[in-house]
């Protein structure tokens, strides 16, 4: 209990055979404590006793998928509306 959620991650990682195949990296890790939908374990520089009490305790390891970079969906918000504005505006000609 005296790792950060960031060391318990790349251990989790390390030892973790699905991560081999499925290419997991630490941001797609989600884990909560005591059940699915139970508190998760979001500050990555805080220890795991923050999140622990007991010695014997369950967590639970969900895949949160491909992640987006937020340059990403910046450019995508963005650009979309004025796309579709020049779009309309050369389709009125």
């Amino acid at each position: 209990l005296d790792m950060t959620v960031q060391e318990f991650k790349k251990m989790f990682l390390s030892k973790c055979e699905v991560s081999s195949v499925k290419k997991l990296d630490i941001c797609r890790l989600r884990f909560t404590v005591g059940e699915h939908s139970g508190k998760p374990l979001a500050d990555p520089n805080a220890k795991l006793s923050k999140y622990i009490d007991s010695q014997e305790v369950t967590l639970y390891f969900k895949d949160l998928g491909p992640q987006v970079g937020w340059s990403t969906v910046f450019y995508v918000e963005y650009a979309g509306p004025i796309l579709i504005v020049l779009t309309l505006l050369l389709l009125r000609k």
